[in-house]
């Protein structure tokens, strides 16, 4: 689970990453699901995704699930979940070449379903 923000230039330089992540792990299982929190009112976070070329789909008005549920400090911050829903890891890592976001979607689509 992927938690950002329109707004979050972090999130803008990390979203490329994952959406290749996602197209390249989808036959193996992995999915990447994004959650706008902490939005301006009007915003259009699906929009903004599309717009910018990605396939990411998102949930909006993830605040409750973000801020309350997974206590998201900030943003980007992405949430290892493995296929029985135990949470696995989190990371603020926003530099999408580094070689760890494979170990890991490796890793994750690799568990028992």
């Amino acid at each position: 689970m992927h938690f950002w923000a329109t707004w979050c230039p972090y999130c803008k330089r990390l979203q490329p990453g994952l959406d290749r992540l996602a197209e390249l792990y989808a036959d193996k299982g992995l999915q990447v699901i994004a959650v706008s929190l902490s939005e301006k009112n009007g915003a259009m976070p699906q929009s903004v995704l599309i717009e910018r070329g990605l396939k990411l789909k998102t949930l909006i008005d993830g605040d409750d699930l973000g801020l309350h549920k997974f206590s998201i400090s900030g943003t980007p911050t992405t949430v290892f979940v493995s296929p029985d829903g135990k949470i696995l890891g989190a990371t603020m890592q926003s530099d999408p070449e580094d070689p760890q976001w494979n170990t890991v979607a490796e890793y994750l689509t690799n568990l028992p379903r």
